[in-house]
């Protein structure tokens, strides 16, 4: 019996405990939501104050100290504008160099292609002229001892003739037989 009587004993002591221990919980919770919705409460008021809302109840200490705040704030915005601002600036700099760079050596590459042309096309004029030179003549084609084969048709279309005779060569041109027989 004095078994069940310490059964009992510890079982209605441990409910007692967790009971205690849930009205102390939800005590705290209580009073930890009363502290988080007056932050909440002061973080709205001080949100409003800054959009420039309900100033009227303000004293003129509070006003002062909202006005350093925003003085405070627009200088870190203005800071890091301007570092952004500078970041850019930086960057399109270093692009521009780049691409200057890149610019200078495609122009480079033009001018050096352009030059080995005009040197190429340099040293063919060259190669025309000397050509041009030692043929101001008429180029000789066939030598004096070049044959032709010459042949006449009749009416009914037969080879009358056909023979093998040497051109003649004058001194300015060759001249093909035919007319030489004037």
């Amino acid at each position: 019996m004095e078994r069940i009587l310490e059964r009992y004993q510890r079982y209605s002591y441990a409910e007692r405990a967790l009971l205690e221990a849930d009205t102390e919980v939800q005590g705290n919770w209580c009073h930890e939501y009363g502290q988080l919705k007056a932050k909440i409460e002061a973080l709205q008021a001080s949100q409003r104050h800054l959009v420039g809302e309900q100033l009227e109840k303000l004293t003129l200490k509070e006003l002062q100290q909202l006005e350093q705040q925003l003085e405070t704030a627009l200088r870190k915005i203005r800071s890091r504008k301007n570092n952004m601002f500078f970041d850019s600036i930086h960057d399109l700099q270093r692009k521009a160099n780049w691409f200057e760079t890149c610019l200078n050596g495609f122009v480079q590459i033009k001018e050096n292609k352009k030059a080995e042309e005009e040197g190429l096309s340099q040293q063919q004029q060259a190669e025309r002229q000397a050509m041009a030179e030692t043929s101001s003549s008429p180029p000789d084609l066939l030598s004096a001892d070049s044959t032709i084969n010459v042949g006449t048709t009749q009416a009914t279309g037969a080879v009358v003739e056909e023979a093998e005779q040497p051109l003649a060569q004058t001194s300015s041109s060759v001249l093909p037989p035919w007319m030489l027989r004037l």
